[in-house]
């Protein structure tokens, strides 16, 4: 919507769980485009109220109120966290989830057995509903009066890959050797290798594409996994 938008306090939580109706028997959400309110719109068979007062309400003021669309990415949303899994025992279970019967609580049940990626799934998942919702309130005119969730700083580190170039031991003509403690180990940093390599050329990157494989090049730089040993390596 063109022109200037309508800051209004609107309660966040409430707004991003009508985003995908999580609510036993929510049927819509409505937002007042006049105070921020929030309308919500219940099956009369779950709360045992009828909603023709409610009904009526908007009725008599359609252009008071917007209602929530729904999100329909979910589906995508899952896979593309799939994607950024580096553990690959993980995204074959999560991977198996998705094209099951009850994808969404299958995928959530796999998940609550890795607490940390439970975690990071749930900040990405809100970190995309809240972005989602707040293209949806200016498409509306209005701007919310909260932020977007931002993940928490966290100190500098060097990046893997300039610390295997770096420090990683001298084997000449280009290429340096890192020693893991586990092949496991050495799994989760060559995939991360690979997504650092990736961001240093600007291209995308897929976890998924590196399963089953040991070695990814890009642009004259070579990444090798041998067991629990890395290699990088300068391409003549």
């Amino acid at each position: 919507m063109d022109g200037p938008r309508r800051r209004l306090p609107l309660e966040a939580s409430v707004l991003l769980g009508a985003l995908v109706a999580r609510d036993e028997g929510l049927l819509a959400t409505f937002v007042d485009l006049v105070d921020g309110g929030l309308l919500r719109l219940y099956d009369p068979a779950v709360t045992g109220r009828d909603n023709e007062a409610l009904l009526s309400r908007i009725d008599a003021e359609p252009e008071r109120y917007a209602e929530v669309p729904r999100y329909t990415r979910m589906y995508r949303l899952m896979n593309e966290f799939v994607d950024a899994v580096e553990d690959d025992h993980l995204a074959r279970l999560l991977d198996t989830a998705l094209t099951s019967r009850e994808a969404f609580r299958r995928f959530e049940g796999v998940l609550a057995a890795w607490p940390q990626e439970h975690d990071r799934w749930v900040t990405y998942r809100e970190e995309a509903l809240a972005g989602w919702a707040v293209a949806w309130l200016r498409s509306v005119g209005v701007e919310p009066d909260w932020e977007l969730p931002l993940p928490p700083e966290a100190p500098l580190a060097m990046p893997e890959l300039l610390e295997v170039a770096l420090l990683g031991r001298d084997q000449g003509a280009g290429v340096r050797i890192l020693e893991a403690s586990s092949e496991a180990e050495a799994r989760g940093q060559f995939v991360r290798l690979a997504r650092q390599l990736c961001e240093l050329r600007c291209e995308p990157f897929q976890a998924r594409t590196l399963r089953g494989r040991n070695r990814f090049a890009r642009g004259g730089i070579e990444i090798r996994r041998e067991g629990a040993r890395l290699v990088l390596a300068v391409l003549a």
